[in-house]
């Protein structure tokens, strides 16, 4: 998954910063437990992959799309195995989202777009607890306590 790999590369250059602001970094993926700590192992990440194991927490949050059946074979042309990586058959895709968690475990602002380029580039004026995620049919502007780890 070279998309979530630069992402992961990306948060894990900007760690340091991350703590020295009294923040903890926790990635999630829909893969399972073994294939998240193999990526977090491969790209030498300092904060843990979390595995979302049938994309709930994302499903949850109206994050997930279904990989087209046209599309599937080329990704396994690509030696993108996604049943196999995630263990189940559902072809579900998380869209690119990135959550801030308040001490209160609460989610304190998030921002989510279908334009994985855009992925953690909100605007100012998204910048608010519960921001906008442009997902349609996602909560807006929800503040949820979070359960603990998934997976």
């Amino acid at each position: 998954m070279p998309i979530l790999h630069i992402e992961l590369r990306a948060l894990q250059a900007r760690l340091a910063d991350i703590t020295a602001a009294g923040a903890h970094l926790v990635a999630v993926s829909p893969q399972i437990r073994d294939n998240s700590l193999s990526t977090a192992e491969r790209l030498e990440l300092g904060f843990p992959v979390l595995s979302d194991v049938g994309n709930a927490v994302a499903r949850d949050d109206g994050l997930v799309i279904s990989l087209a059946e046209d599309l599937r074979p080329i990704y396994a042309g690509w030696g993108l195995d996604l049943p196999a990586a995630n263990g189940d058959e559902s072809f579900g895709l998380p869209l690119p989202a990135t959550f801030v968690i308040g001490t209160d475990a609460k989610v304190a602002w998030r921002f989510a777009d279908a334009d994985y380029t855009q992925a953690g580039r909100a605007r100012r004026r998204d910048r608010r607890p519960g921001g906008p995620v442009s997902k349609p049919g996602t909560r807006r502007g929800a503040s949820r306590p979070i359960s603990g780890e998934n997976g």
